[in-house]
């Protein structure tokens, strides 16, 4: 199989691995001498082992997915921008995720248009999903102009007739 980039070959492999019931990491890549992208491997999320948790700590969150050393990939060569599969590994050494709990796999987790969704279940992401867009799309807004949005909001104020007043100092840079 081929593919055109980066884009549609995860894609693809990704929606195969949601319809099986696990989840799907960007593995490895390997450049050449000059920089350019020539290996690629995509993994199944539960490759690799996960730390042992020491018999006194206790986790706050117990996750449904962990890693277990599944060796299940997709292994591509990339020449001329054309993405060819040289390997191809689809034995898992672990239970697939219910139908039920699909939507949760993080790799298929994305927001969208909760109208279109047709309940809960189905909306694509998690609360903490949420939280991290709405944490960045603010971090966006602040940052663009913090300093100025503080001395706008000082010139307010002080404009108002009470009696609020300030000064400020800049940096020679």
């Amino acid at each position: 199989m081929v593919f055109a980039d980066e884009n549609e070959a995860y894609n693809t492999y990704n929606a195969n691995a949601i319809c099986k019931g696990f989840g799907v990491r960007k593995g490895k890549k390997a450049n050449n001498g000059k920089g350019v992208l020539r290996i690629c491997t995509f993994i199944c999320n539960c490759e690799g082992h996960s730390p042992p948790i020491p018999p006194h700590e206790q986790r706050d969150v117990y996750r449904i997915v962990k890693r277990i050393g599944c060796q299940a990939c997709i292994k591509f060569k990339i020449e001329d921008g054309v993405w060819e599969v040289t390997k191809f590994e689809d034995v898992h050494n672990h239970p697939f995720i219910d139908d039920k709990q699909k939507h949760l796999i993080q790799s298929y987790r994305h927001i969208m248009d909760t109208s279109k969704a047709g309940g809960s279940n189905n909306i694509g992401f998690i609360l903490r999903d949420c939280q991290n867009f709405l944490q960045s799309k603010r971090r966006n807004l602040i940052c663009a102009g913090d300093c100025q949005g503080l001395i706008n909001h000082f010139n307010y104020l002080q404009s108002n007739g009470s009696n609020f007043s300030y000064t400020f100092q800049l940096d020679e840079e």
